[in-house]
């Protein structure tokens, strides 16, 4: 049937349908000459026609904003701030309006209309405005380097309407979103909701810890990619009996939207659904305590978060009852804005997922198909929902196993692949692939517990040297470089949960979804990559331009005849990373790739653009390596050759050159300087690597110089005329990122060169590391050259963060007050140092560490105390300042200024700090290591006195208390612990007279007991509390014999480790009432002469581990241990004395 204007208008629908249908129509005819993003308009358009008109007109305005929003994302790269400006307004509410057209019940056919109205005049302006053809190449490098023309001054008002235009439809569609709604009560039976026993009990914990304070507001949030189940989750939480008998109101708000601005909204629909009446949202609850759903959150919006927390306080705190909020949502910048210790949702246990995927496929479980199609789900839920659908509408008899998987990773790929709305997003999404290991580990069958981690600068590199990323135009500084589209890609990985990052000082990023993974490579395959698990692999298309090797792979005779022989086009080869940055996957000096090998290599694929050879032992790079005319990006590290050869510098393409780890490496050739096109130049702990060539200073593309190492030969008293002076450093200009300046005690400058300041035009440079490495017995003349050299030094205003390490000059050089931009702080082994620069003028800091400052007296030069100004601080670490004693000079007590915003608070080895602002809001991590503890009494009393609301500390995640004690005259009040009702996690060693109140502790999960007498253990009564306790550890409690009898109560404990107790003979009989207990393990507990028969009765126990105890290790074994009858049932058994290990 040909589909045209005459045949809509005379269909059975009548004149209802024309006018929605024209527009369809006409919309889908200016979509011919897209790339096909509506699989089948002619088909979808038959759709409107047989009726189904407002399901198809939002299929159409859905994957038109996709398409549009591509486009947009191209002409952006290309204009002027102002045009950028408008564009990026557009792409917000072209966003929020996408996310609620998809939801047809909460949108009206007026509205859709209007939509579609405008994404017609968009679209037209954009493609009458353009010189790009859809049909162009579809390589990123031909994607990239059509431009847009130029933007006339009329395109520039175009946009302006459309936007005008767009403003109020986008304002309606969050109207429409927050329809707030009581939650319906969940169904226990839901056949697509199964098991998460352990995420209930946890969620609900965290929800309830509110209920046991007047006037709270607790907040806890769940995170995980789509389709982990977070939202049915939340609502079998408030459903809970334990939650409706505590919560006399809950109400959900769906806020999935991209809007920044809710707050008012939700507190609005609050309203509405309380009491309609009110005006007030503290007159709409009216002493009830209310329990607020926040489902699919994703504004990143932090004054807007904290203006609807302070609002829900307020009403909690005029009702005197408090509440609860949980937040759903698939980014982790929202989970951490709203909760340090947010939930994350992981795969279903293997036993739930096939419990759900039976459910779901119902008598036909049995079949072996069935069985092999629920694993490639991997655990989530979702994705067991499509799969099941798709088996269901199948007959059996068409039941192929490859065509079955091949659609299921068609709908995977149109749930998490389709709408990442860029060309260069998606081919990042593809690579990532490569880089991750092929294998995911996990523990008890759900929980991950080791995933390989990437860099974020690794995976920028590699994206921009596979052209993923567009080209670079140094020339045009309005341009986007690829670093800034590679970084913007993996902050869009991680608001989906593609990415989570895992280290935040490191910035390494974690693929921990398995799914996603299959999903990558699966995307990749059609690509043209390749992956080789193990040697078994016997060719490789000659189509296969990416290749990564697995650590199966065996390349220590050379390279594999199938990989050369097959394929001399390759553009890729990753031989495997190791999993950590910290430690080497070989011996030392183990050669895992030999010379002759490695020059087999460079002959045999000369068209190579990326390669990674890293780790791999080599002791000398053959001349070959030059021959590689192509190379973007070469990964040296952790090799151990002295030199680099000469031929190195015919690689006129290569952009990236790592050598970190290079221990052995001595000298760099001079032929760098031939690499004009080298951006990042890294070499992280290069020990032996004494001077750079002077030749670098002509490499003025580089943007990161990991590393200078200040000589007494490339200083400016030097006569070297071939070494990279301190003033040529200066000269390159561009550099970004990171840098770390070494030696500098090396560094000898003048006091009359006044003015000179080597660093101060790097504005692009954002972390600056400073070191000075004096030798212990160095004399006190260090002290006036370390202060001139730091004169000299003086960074950008736009540096974010500043270290400082060894330095010895007594005062800090005044330019450091003019870095109002400084985000962090750091100070280490400054002894000389007996105060700090003014704190205050570092408006924007929210970190600082000082360590290993052995002249601090004192913080702040202000003798107001009452005074404080780091509105924003949120961490804080001070370790090892024997000498410091106050906050504020000459004040030693009397205190009442409080820190705001901290959340991570640390004091190590600081005996004499007695007097410092008051801590009463720390939601996240306090420590207190062999230091004073008059500071925490002093938060908690002033705190309790002056608050009305909250109790101090309640909100503090994780507790360190060790070897402390507090003076007798200022003794904590007794049962201070009740103050830490949202604690999960609690470290306690040394003397436990003033610990008290564990019973309090209902959120605990976790507890180390350290280093302390028997008798200080907590009282049977005091472990009643404890219900939610999974893992404890009791390590080294001397005169402990019998182990506590309250255990028993421990109903939720799941690992229980006892190390290093000389005097327990006895474990006791209420090891027998732990239930859920999984492991077992017992270290160096010499009297320890048997096992309780009780244990017998634990069947959940998994794994029992004896280590080196005496007494107990021939008790256990196999068959003939007198205590065997009691253990026989558990599954894994591992026994080591001093020199035999049992299995």
């Amino acid at each position: 049937m040909v589909l045209n204007k005459k045949t809509l208008t005379t269909g059975e629908e009548g004149r209802s349908l024309i006018q929605p249908s024209l527009r369809v129509l006409d919309l889908l005819s200016s979509l011919c000459i897209l790339p096909v993003f509506l699989d089948e308009p002619q088909l979808l358009a038959r759709q409107v026609f047989d009726g189904v008109t407002m399901a198809s007109s939002t299929k159409v305005v859905t994957n038109t904003i996709t398409t549009i929003t591509e486009r947009l994302d191209t002409l952006r790269v290309h204009h002027n701030e102002t045009t950028i400006t408008i564009i990026d307004d557009i792409k917000r509410h072209l966003s929020t309006i996408n996310d609620i057209s998809c939801q047809s019940h909460i949108h009206t056919h007026e509205w859709i209309t209007d939509v579609m109205d405008l994404l017609i005049d968009l679209w037209k302006l954009l493609t009458n405005s353009t010189s790009l053809h859809p049909k162009q190449g579809t390589l990123a490098t031909s994607f990239f380097s059509s431009l847009f023309s130029s933007t006339p001054r009329g395109l520039v008002l175009h946009l302006e309407q459309i936007n005008k235009r767009l403003e109020p439809l986008a304002a309606d569609s969050t109207k429409f979103s927050l329809k707030g709604r009581t939650i319906p009560k969940a169904r226990h039976n839901d056949p697509e909701f199964q098991g998460r026993i352990e995420d209930r009990n946890v969620m609900i914990q965290k929800i309830l810890t509110c209920t046991k304070v007047e006037g709270v507001v607790s907040v806890a949030a769940i995170v995980g990619m789509q389709g982990m189940g977070k939202t049915a989750l939340a609502k079998f939480v408030c459903d809970d009996p334990t939650v409706r008998v505590n919560f006399e109101a809950v109400i959900q708000v769906d806020t999935g939207i991209h809007g920044e601005f809710y707050a008012d909204s939700v507190k609005k629909t609050m309203i509405q659904q309380l009491d309609p009446e009110k005006d007030d949202l503290g007159d709409a609850i009216r002493g009830r305590r209310f329990l607020l759903l926040l489902d699919d959150l994703r504004s990143e919006n932090r004054e807007e978060w904290l203006k609807l927390y302070e609002m829900l306080k307020k009403a909690a705190t005029a009702t005197s009852r408090g509440g609860g909020v949980l937040v759903t949502t698939r980014n982790y910048h929202v989970a951490s804005l709203v909760d340090v210790y947010a939930w994350r949702l992981h795969r279903l246990r293997k036993e739930d997922s096939w419990s759900l995927f039976s459910n779901l496929v119902g008598g036909n479980s049995s079949n072996q198909v069935y069985q092999k199609m629920e694993k490639k789900c991997k655990g989530v839920p979702l994705a067991l929902v499509r799969m099941a659908r798709i088996l269901k509408s199948k007959p059996e008899t068409e039941l192929k196993q490859y065509q079955l998987e091949k659609q299921f990773m068609q709908e995977m790929k149109s749930l998490y692949f389709n709408d990442l709305p860029t060309l260069h997003q998606k081919q990042c999404f593809a690579y990532l692939s490569l880089l991750f290991p092929t294998h995911f580990i996990y523990s008890d069958g759900f929980n991950p517990i080791h995933f390989f981690s990437v860099k974020a600068e690794t995976l920028i590199q590699l994206w921009t040297a596979e052209g993923f990323l567009g080209h670079v135009d140094l020339n045009s500084p309005q341009h986007p470089q690829p670093e800034d589209l590679g970084l913007h890609c993996i902050q869009e990985f991680t608001r989906s949960s593609i990415l989570v990052l895992d280290n935040s000082e490191l910035m390494t990023y974690k693929m921990d979804n398995e799914l996603i993974w299959e999903l990558s490579r699966f995307v990749a395959s059609k690509d043209r990559f390749c992956f080789s698990v193990n040697n078994r692999v016997e060719a490789v298309k000659e189509t296969v331009r990416r290749v990564a090797l697995s650590s199966s792979l065996n390349v220590t005779h050379g390279i594999p005849k199938f990989l050369i022989d097959s394929n001399k086009a390759l553009h890729t080869l990753l031989f495997p990373m190791p999993y950590s940055y910290d430690w080497s996957s070989r011996i030392p000096y183990e050669v895992k790739l030999s010379w002759s090998a490695c020059h087999e290599l460079f002959r045999a694929f000369k068209c190579l653009r990326v390669l990674n050879l890293t780790d791999l032992g080599m002791k000398t790079l053959p001349n070959s390596i030059g021959e590689l005319k192509s190379l973007r990006y070469l990964d040296l590290s952790r090799n151990n050759m002295e030199k680099l050869p000469k031929s190195i510098g015919k690689l006129k393409h290569l952009q990236t050159l790592i050598l970190s780890h290079c221990h052995q490496l001595r000298k760099l050739p001079n032929e760098l300087q031939h690499l004009v096109n080298l951006r990042h130049l890294v070499m992280d702990d290069c020990l032996r690597l004494k001077q750079l060539p002077l030749a670098l200073k002509k490499l003025t593309s580089l943007l990161t110089l990991s590393h200078f190492k200040v000589s007494t030969r490339n200083n400016n008293n030097s006569k070297s005329k071939h070494i990279l002076g301190f003033q040529e450093l200066a000269n390159l200009k561009n550099l970004s990122g990171k840098l770390e300046i070494s030696h500098l005690e090396q560094l000898k400058l003048k006091k009359s060169e006044q003015g000179l300041s080597y660093l101060k035009e790097k504005q692009h440079l954002k972390h600056l590391a400073l070191k000075w490495n004096h030798d212990d017995n160095d004399n006190n003349d260090h002290n006036e050259n370390d202060e001139t050299s730091l004169g000299h030094l003086e960074p950008h205003v736009n540096l974010q963060g500043l270290k400082i390490v060894g330095y010895r000059g007594a005062e800090f050089s005044p330019w450091l007050l003019s870095l109002e931009n400084l985000v962090t702080f750091s100070l280490y082994n400054c002894s000389r140092c007996k105060y700090l620069p003014p704190l205050d003028r570092f408006p924007k800091l929210k970190s600082l560490r000082l360590k290993r400052l052995d002249s601090l007296e004192y913080i702040n030069t202000n003798t107001d105390q009452n005074k404080l100004s780091l509105e924003f601080l949120q961490d804080l670490s001070i370790s090892d300042c024997p000498a410091l004693k106050s906050w504020w000079k000459g004040v030693t007590e009397g205190t009442v200024a409080i820190f705001a915003s901290l959340s991570n608070l640390e004091i190590q080895y600081c005996p004499k700090l007695e007097c410092m602002p008051l801590y009463p809001n720390l939601n996240g991590k306090l420590m207190l290591e062999g230091s004073s503890m008059k500071p925490l009494s002093d938060t908690i009393k002033n705190s309790s006195s002056n608050m009305s609301s909250s109790p101090p500390l309640y909100n503090v995640k994780r507790l360190t208390i060790t070897n402390v004690e507090g003076k007798e005259e200022s003794p904590l009040p007794e049962n201070w612990l009740e103050s830490f009702i949202c604690v999960h996690y609690l470290c306690i060693s040394g003397k436990m007279q003033r610990m008290r109140g564990f019973t309090h502790l209902t959120s605990l999960s976790t507890m180390c007991i350290t280093k302390c007498r028997g008798d200080d253990l907590p009282d049977n009564n005091q472990w009643q509390g404890l219900k939610n306790l999974r893992r404890l550890e009791i390590q080294e409690v001397d005169k402990l014999k019998t182990f506590p009898e309250g255990v028993k109560h421990l109903t939720s404990l799941t690992k229980l480790s006892i190390l290093s107790c000389p005097e327990l003979i006895s474990l006791g009989e209420g090891i027998g009432e732990l239930k859920s207990l999984q492991l077992l393990y017992i270290r160096d507990c010499n009297k320890l002469g048997s096992l309780p028969k009780e244990l017998s009765e634990v069947k959940s126990l998994q794994e029992l581990s004896v280590m080196d105890c005496r007494l107990l290790l021939p008790r256990c074994q196999r068959e003939t241990g007198d205590d065997w009858p009691h253990i026989m049932h558990i599954g894994r058994i591992r026994l080591a004395g001093a020199s035999e290990i049992y299995e």
